[in-house]
């Protein structure tokens, strides 16, 4: 038997690809790419903050992919100063 094998109950995908105990930012997660790594992200579990410039895009996304075991929360970028 070799030893330091993995189990192959923890190589199953499921156990593989849970990000249930994990947070993430995803820039630009209301379009195109960062919208597919938030999808990906929530359904296996993640929480995730997505962030950009327009408002409606991310309370789009909110309102439209929170149905995973995962969550999505939107932030709006805010225009600085000095």
């Amino acid at each position: 038997m070799a030893t330091g094998a993995a189990n192959n109950e923890d190589l199953k995908a499921n156990k593989l690809f849970d990000v249930s105990n994990f947070s993430a930012v995803v820039t630009g997660g209301g379009t195109g790419i960062g919208l597919m790594i938030t999808q990906t992200l929530v359904a296996n579990g993640a929480k995730v903050y997505i962030t950009g410039r327009r408002e409606e895009a991310l309370n789009t996304v909110a309102e439209k992919y929170n149905t995973g075991p995962g969550k999505i929360i939107p932030y709006v970028f805010g225009i600085l100063t000095a």
